[in-house]
């Protein structure tokens, strides 16, 4: 690194987070705290390279977040980025697992633990988790991100999947407090604006409206092109008898 790291005083702080697409393929967004995304990249080390080149050119501490799932997982600084990049190289991790692979190999460093919370059965602490999303039925199940699902737990909890079925979201999670880890259980996400046939309500008759009006313009050029056509053929008939060539 170009910079004396005796130089450095304040820290920026940067977070790398997973972002799918309504395909489920994976990228990174990386970005500054506070700031918008800077870059999105389709591998995991390609964002972790993109820190340390502005790590190497700051005279600041840099950190790193890494976040999955709705959760952090750990952070970084330059130093161990270098090291978590030297992991990486050769090995058959899928940029689908690669955070859950560095947090789980600790590779990242994560914050002191919250105090315990007594508790006599994590399972049942887990069965009374409730997941939200705020005013579902504003919104379609597609556009809901992992952000957007909240929670109201006084324990840790770990987001192990989330998938969409139909109008449902299904989330497996599990708590953590200490060493306790509880079972794996999924709860249901329901109340999202359908896709309606009702042809009542207002966006559908926006949608009729628009074929409609769709369907009009393309009836009208039909007809416009046929015309012109025909008109044509009787001007080429017209100059053909003047000049006595039929």
């Amino acid at each position: 690194m170009g910079n004396n790291s005796s130089e450095k005083s304040t820290l920026e702080k940067y977070y790398i987070a997973e972002k799918f697409d309504e395909n489920r393929n994976i990228s990174f967004n990386i970005k500054k705290a506070n700031e918008k995304i800077s870059g999105n990249f389709k591998d995991f080390s390609d964002a972790l390279l993109e820190f340390i080149r502005i790590s190497e050119k700051t005279n600041n501490e840099t950190r790193v977040w890494f976040h999955r799932d709705g959760a952090y997982r750990g952070s970084v600084n330059v130093k161990k980025a270098y090291i978590i990049l030297d992991r990486l190289k050769g090995s058959n991790i899928r940029n689908e697992e690669v955070i859950e692979y560095i947090d789980r190999e600790n590779l990242v460093d994560k914050p002191v633990p919250k105090k315990l919370i007594p508790v006599s059965n994590i399972n049942d602490e887990a069965k009374k988790t409730r997941f939200f999303v705020e005013n579902p039925g504003n919104k379609k199940i597609s556009d809901v991100r992992f952000k957007d699902i909240k929670w109201d737990s006084r324990y840790q909890v770990y987001i192990e999947k989330v998938t969409h079925v139909n109008q449902t979201i299904v989330i497996a999670y599990h708590l953590i407090n200490g060493d306790q880890r509880s079972d794996t259980f999924e709860y249901k996400i329901t109340g999202f604006v359908e896709h309606c046939e009702c042809k009542s309500c207002e966006c559908c008759q926006k949608e009729a409206m628009a074929l409609k009006t769709k369907r009009e313009k393309e009836i009208f050029w039909t007809f416009f092109i046929i015309l012109l056509l025909l008109t044509l053929a009787n001007v080429i008939l017209i100059v053909l008898r003047i000049t006595n060539q039929i």
